[in-house]
């Protein structure tokens, strides 16, 4: 009998642990619980803020672009600028002229799905930014390795000069003008954004 008890009392006991160690766990994890969700709170923010980052990151790299591009020669012309000759001979010796048509519909595609680009001036910046995206799945791997063979080419010059003839061919099809042709036009429009509207 002695055994008995002594059995019955072990498994009440056990289970009463079981119910103590449950309760202390669910007391545990609830402060934790909290804990955890803050941290996923912190974490959203982060994944937002390095979104944020990448998208400046691709604006820095167009505006260094820009600056190398006025250091080389690479263009001529100011509104729009287009490629000079040595920015031809460019897209020449690194076969983008010769890729550019197989490529052209994809590059098309990305402008309007993730840019939306309504200007001429966006749809260069669009150019550039789509190039950029191509580039990270491999395909401007020819432009790469014409970079690294031509030292004093940086691949973001390539897609700056690609990007004002990309512009032009985007533009003609979507119908996209430039709407300042001459310092008048240009003169006029700054006189209209200064007078104030009326309300009504």
């Amino acid at each position: 009998m002695v055994f008995l008890i002594r059995g019955l009392v072990k498994k009440l006991m056990q289970e009463e642990a079981k119910k103590v160690g449950g309760f202390i766990a669910r007391l545990i994890l609830g402060v934790y619980a909290e804990k955890i969700m803050e941290i996923g709170t912190k974490v959203n923010y982060i994944e937002r803020d390095v979104e944020e980052i990448k998208k400046d990151n691709k604006q820095y790299g167009v505006s260094i672009a820009k600056l190398q591009q006025a250091m080389k020669g690479l263009g001529v012309g100011d509104s729009p600028t287009v490629p000079s000759e040595k920015g031809k001979k460019i897209l020449e010796d690194s076969k983008f002229n010769e890729v550019y048509p197989t490529i052209k519909t994809k590059i098309f595609e990305i402008i309007e799905k993730e840019y939306k680009p309504t200007t001429l001036y966006d749809v260069e910046q669009s150019a550039f930014f789509a190039l950029s995206d191509l580039e990270k799945v491999g395909t401007l791997n020819f432009l790469k390795t014409y970079a690294v063979n031509n030292t004093d080419i940086e691949l973001k010059t390539i897609f700056l000069v690609a990007s004002w003839i990309i512009r032009d061919d985007y533009a003609k099809v979507k119908n996209i003008k430039n709407e300042v042709t001459n310092k008048e036009d240009f003169d006029k429009l700054l006189d209209k954004a200064s007078k104030p509207k009326r309300k009504l």
